[in-house]
C-alpha cells in the first residue's frame, strides 16, 4: 500500500484525490499528465485493485 490518499472515497474528485492521483501515477511511472484520470491510469488502478 502507497496510501496515497486518506479521505473517503465518496465519488467526488477533488483537488486532493488529483494530487493522491499524481503521486500514484509518478509511483508507478505511467507516462500521462500527473492527476489526469486516463487511460493508462485507469489500466494501472483496475489492475492494482481487481
Amino acid at each position: 500500500r502507497l496510501y496515497l490518499y486518506l479521505g473517503s472515497a465518496d465519488g467526488v474528485f477533488t483537488e486532493y484525490v488529483g494530487e493522491a492521483l499524481g503521486r500514484f501515477q509518478i509511483a508507478r511511472n505511467i507516462p500521462e499528465r500527473p492527476g489526469i484520470y486516463g487511460p493508462l491510469t485507469r489500466s494501472a488502478l483496475r489492475a492494482e485493485t481487481d
